[in-house]
Order: structure tokens, then C-alpha cells, then sequence
């Protein structure tokens, strides 16, 4: 988790993606060799492996991946920031109802986009 409370994108969430099912790595690997050493598949009938060639995917596929969520992770940031800064939904509807619309928006929303605003 990071400062803001969301998850980092990691080995695990790039194999999801790339449609592996079942995997088990340890510690967090920055090559192919580590990932090799590291990695273990968990198949559907049960069975399990560490013969990299059964992992159906590559190091490379797996890196690429990781690469576009740490991007996307990177480039929202301002999206994580907003989060801690906005009070909680029950605050904002009593604010809003209390106050209406147009000054929700002036006085809580704008002012924390404009404080982290998108880039």
C-alpha cells in the first residue's frame, strides 16, 4: 500500500492480468533469473510447478505489463492525493444539502483540485 492506502502495482496483479490463475512468488523480482527462482503456478487440477516454461507466460510479457500498470499508477497520482483530502461522502451530502450544489463545488471540491490538479 502506498501513503494514500492503494494498492502498488505488483508481480502478482500483472500475472492476474496476463490470465495466470494461480501463482505464488516470493519476494519481489527485477530480472528474468529472479523471476525464474521466485515464481510457482498453481494449476486448476491442483497441481503446481516452477518449470518456467509451463508458466504460459514470459518474463518479458510479465515486465511489459507490470511497466503499463506502474504507469498508469504513476500518472494518476493526483487521483490518490484528491482521495485523503476530500471529507467523506456522508460529510458531502450534508454539506450539500445544507448549502446546495454550487457551493459544494466552490468550497470543498475546487479547492482540492486545485491544490493536486490533473496533469
Amino acid at each position: 500500500m502506498d501513503e494514500y492506502g492503494f494498492e502498488k502495482p505488483n508481480i502478482g496483479t500483472a500475472l492476474k492480468n496476463l490470465g495466470v490463475s494461480g501463482w505464488c512468488v516470493k519476494g519481489t523480482p527485477t530480472t528474468e533469473s529472479e523471476f525464474r527462482n521466485s515464481t510457482r503456478i498453481f494449476f486448476s487440477d491442483g497441481t503446481e510447478t516452477d518449470e518456467y516454461a509451463k508458466f504460459g507466460v514470459t518474463w518479458t510479457q510479465v515486465k511489459t505489463e507490470l511497466d503499463r500498470l506502474t504507469a498508469i499508477y504513476d500518472s494518476e497520482l493526483y487521483k490518490r492525493q484528491r482521495s485523503v483530502e476530500y471529507p467523506a461522502y456522508g460529510t458531502q451530502l450534508d454539506y450539500i444539502y445544507h448549502n446546495g450544489i454550487d457551493k459544494w463545488k466552490t468550497d470543498i471540491v475546487d479547492p482540492v483540485k486545485a491544490k493536486y490538479p490533473k496533469p
